[in-house]
């Protein structure tokens, strides 16, 4: 029997020096919908032309009709050295079979001339229709939490683009962490809180502009409540490369970090991921990411949609 790795505080921070160099591509969503098919037939050619590739099949689950295609050469336990996770979900509708396809490109081009996806569709068969890049829109209706949110987003130049595979959930006051806006999984295995810092003050735009270190610090210390040692906690800590955190988030600089989760905050998760972005002489922003056990792969598949949800103008 497989015996499956879960993310403890210590895979967590493998994870979050992972994605400081992995996590600097490009994640979306593409969708196929293959007419009068059979929901079993796609999902197993699906699978089928994973293994043609000579890519790695992780975790295919028909029930849920998900699958995590890993591209390259073995490089450590939660990526490969051609950092592509493929992502693919597979939903009946009616007589036809919707296919997604998200990706997490982390060096050279995949889908940028589809070639792959017609191979794809090819492998599969019969007649399919692409219906190029999903709306992210989130909620078809915006709720008052989501308004005020985005009025903020705007306020603060930035930009927020809210994955269709999370729902929003309620902003749960703490004496932690003041959040602004929260999103989980479906299954409740994973959520992830946006606090925005902005202001026109000088003096706060000289802590963004020159102590965002320590600023990060104070947050990574108030999310974790005790949990995280001060001088611990700068050892958790590593900064995202700049050309990377420029060209993904258009921001000036950023950090990640990986600890527990206190109480208050958690809400019942007892671990968070951390990231925090800044841009000079604007503002900055910490993203939460809280879940409890999860695979890494898990993991995996669940940031990818939203790590580049929230990012300046």
């Amino acid at each position: 029997m497989k015996r499956h790795r879960f993310l403890s505080v210590i895979g967590l921070a493998l994870i979050s020096l992972c994605l400081m160099a992995l996590l600097s591509g490009c994640d979306w969503q593409k969708k196929v919908v293959f007419k009068d098919r059979s929901y079993s037939d796609v999902f197993d050619k699906s699978v089928d032309f994973i293994s043609s590739k000579n890519w790695e099949v992780r975790e295919p689950n028909k029930a849920k009709g998900t699958m995590i295609a890993v591209l390259g050469e073995p490089q450590g336990e939660l990526f490969k050295s051609s950092g592509m996770y493929l992502n693919i979900k597979c939903v009946k509708a009616g007589e036809d079979v919707e296919v997604y396809l998200s990706s997490t490109a982390a060096g050279g081009p995949f889908w940028d001339a589809d070639v792959t996806l017609k191979e794809y569709i090819a492998f599969v068969g019969g007649a399919a229709v692409v219906e190029g890049e999903t709306p992210s829109a989130g909620p078809t209706e915006k709720s008052e939490q989501l308004q005020g949110f985005l009025k903020l987003v705007e306020e603060s130049k930035m930009i927020f683009t809210a994955p269709p595979s999370l729902v929003e959930t309620p902003v749960v006051e703490n004496p932690q962490i003041l959040y602004n806006y929260a999103m989980k999984d479906p299954e409740g295995r994973f959520e992830v809180r946006y606090t925005i810092a902005a202001s026109q003050d000088k003096s706060f735009l000289d802590t963004i502009n020159n102590q965002f270190w320590g600023l990060y610090l104070v947050y990574m210390l108030n999310a974790s409540a005790g949990k995280l040692d001060p001088d611990e906690a700068t050892s958790k800590v590593g900064e995202l490369p700049k050309d990377a955190v420029r060209a993904e988030f258009n921001a000036d600089g950023g950090y990640t970090s990986a600890a527990p989760a206190g109480e208050d905050f958690g809400q019942g998760y007892s671990n968070c991921m951390m990231v925090g972005i800044k841009k000079d002489n604007v503002g900055a922003a910490f993203i939460f990411y809280l879940y409890n056990e999860l695979s890494m792969e898990d993991f995996n598949a669940l940031i990818a949609p939203v790590y580049h949800a929230l990012k300046f103008k």
